[in-house]
């Protein structure tokens, strides 16, 4: 009898030790939150900005802001300021989208996931040079930050 206790005693502490190193391993494999690439697609007219990444977070609503009537165009610009948690700079261009306040650029969503965002300039963009190839930006989303050279890969015209 106290030998199958014995046994027990020591499978059981077998299973827990087994079940903190599995945990542990588990824990090891999550990656921090990151943005891994920027690519930009459409026309310099009218880019579309994709951010692929791990842990980017969630649309960040409650940060959103309209954007002020710079050129007067609608009541405000389309597009929102979403502030530190989502902007795109061209430093090239010299132009901010999204930062606010007094940003005439807002950011306009497609898609916002943990691994991709897409988005769009707002529509005071026209008045602003257009980003080109070549371009050095800056993208922050929710304290995430990459910059890098534009390369826009163009639509095919038909």
């Amino acid at each position: 009898m106290r030998k199958a206790f014995a046994t027990l005693g020591v499978l059981a502490a077998a299973a827990i030790t087994g079940m903190a190193l599995f945990t542990g391993v588990a824990a090891a494999k999550t990656k921090p939150p990151a943005i891994k690439s920027v690519s930009f697609k459409g026309t310099p007219a009218e880019p579309l900005i994709v951010v692929k990444g791990i842990g980017l977070g969630s649309l960040p609503v409650e940060d959103a802001e309209e954007t002020p009537n710079c050129f007067g165009e609608e009541p405000s610009g389309l597009g929102n300021d979403f502030g530190s948690a989502a902007n795109i700079e061209d430093s090239t261009a010299g132009w901010q989208a999204g930062l606010g306040p007094g940003d005439c650029i807002g950011l306009t969503f497609k898609t916002y996931t943990e691994t991709e965002v897409a988005f769009t300039v707002g529509s005071a963009y026209r008045e602003y040079a257009e980003i080109h190839t070549g371009d050095s930006y800056t993208v922050n989303l929710r304290g995430l930050t990459k910059s890098g050279t534009v390369k826009i890969k163009e639509k095919k015209k038909k």
